[in-house]
């Protein structure tokens, strides 16, 4: 996914200065919170709930400091952060309102109608696309939402059963259509993503 980590980094690399502070929520083994933090200016922490996923994370050599936390409770202080950055992962509105500052956004990207497309054409007897809709908050405003598409062709099995592992489709797919990838050395298809940036409500500021 080297396309939308370049267009998360653009994100960061527009607002960075020496003062700046940003999070990667959910970090997972650290693979966009090292490609964004190259060259961080300011404080760039990266969290997730697993101990193993942090500690995958904490041996790249990256911009970055890893802890472990519940994003529901984080040992941030209020107002603290300049962004954050929020990938594939649940929502938690009051918890990213209280941590951001005046000002300070939430870069959140989740699967577009066609991600994985090619992937789920050959699990699923009928695959469906993703639904789009947008939540609304009450604490965060959405001031910008765009798409970011790309096509991968992946040449072994590993390597397609290895993007499998990676979906929440590994853990809700019965083993028959599993079977299905079994033998299979090639798949082409679409990622698609969707990117909202939110800002703090000016409610939520006063």
């Amino acid at each position: 996914y080297d396309t939308l980590a370049r267009e998360l980094k653009k994100e960061y690399d527009s607002a960075k200065n020496d003062s700046f502070t940003a999070v990667d929520i959910c970090c997972g083994e650290g693979y966009y919170t090292q490609f964004i933090s190259a060259d961080a200016e300011g404080a760039f922490y990266g969290f997730d709930i697993s101990k193993e996923m942090i500690r995958l994370a904490a041996k790249r050599k990256c911009g970055a400091q890893f802890f472990v936390a519940n994003m529901k409770n984080l040992p941030l202080e209020s107002g603290s952060v300049d962004m954050a950055f929020h990938l594939f992962a649940p929502f938690c509105e009051d918890e990213f309102a209280r941590i951001l500052s005046d000002g300070g956004r939430l870069i959140s990207v989740s699967g577009g109608r066609e991600h994985l497309f090619g992937l789920k054409e050959v699990l699923y007897d009928t695959p469906y696309e993703n639904d789009e809709t947008v939540p609304e908050y009450k604490k965060l405003t959405l001031v910008e939402s765009r798409r970011i598409t790309d096509t991968v062709t992946l040449t072994s099995n590993e390597d397609i059963y290895s993007l499998f592992k990676m979906t929440p489709y590994y853990y809700h797919t019965n083993r028959k259509h599993k079977e299905k990838l079994d033998g299979i050395n090639e798949l082409t298809t679409k990622l698609d993503f969707i990117l909202n940036i939110y800002v703090k409500s000016e409610d939520e500021n006063e």
